[in-house]
């Protein structure tokens, strides 16, 4: 999808936190999103007891269900802003009160790399890469 809803660039949740909380509730393992010019990718989120929301504007830490690079299917939701193809990046906000959703970032000021999302699915795991145009931010990760 193009907007987002939980970011450290400069956007704000612009699909609504209702849909958010579904594809997470669902358990939709990777969501794809840009709209922001910069890349930024989650830990791996999801719904419980103790995270009946995933919080906007703040964090829920009981939402994170996973951090690093490697995932087990069905256990979450990963969500990839990819927008550093082209436009000018933007500022990644560290100070942003959402931070620690997040596990890794790629902006103007931190990375400053330019690139794109590549992807290799097969049916027992998705692979995706974020490879640099410019200068040498890279990210990658595993839903096995």
């Amino acid at each position: 999808m193009h907007k987002n809803c939980v970011t450290i660039g400069e956007k704000t949740c612009e699909i609504g936190g209702d849909l958010l909380d579904l594809l997470v509730k669902k358990k939709i393992d990777l969501v794809l999103q840009g709209h922001e010019h910069g890349y930024m990718r989650s830990k791996q989120l999801a719904l419980s007891p103790d995270c009946p929301s995933i919080m906007i504007n703040s964090t829920n830490s009981k939402c994170i269900k996973k951090s690093g690079n490697t995932f087990k299917k069905s256990d979450g939701t990963i969500i990839a802003i990819s927008g550093a193809g082209g436009k000018n990046l933007r500022d990644i906000n560290l100070d942003d009160s959402e931070k620690e959703y997040f596990q890794t970032w790629n902006g103007s000021n931190i990375g400053n790399s330019y690139g794109f999302s590549m992807f290799n699915i097969s049916k027992d795991r998705l692979i995706s890469e974020f490879v640099p145009a410019t200068n040498d931010y890279t990210d990658s990760f595993f839903i096995n």
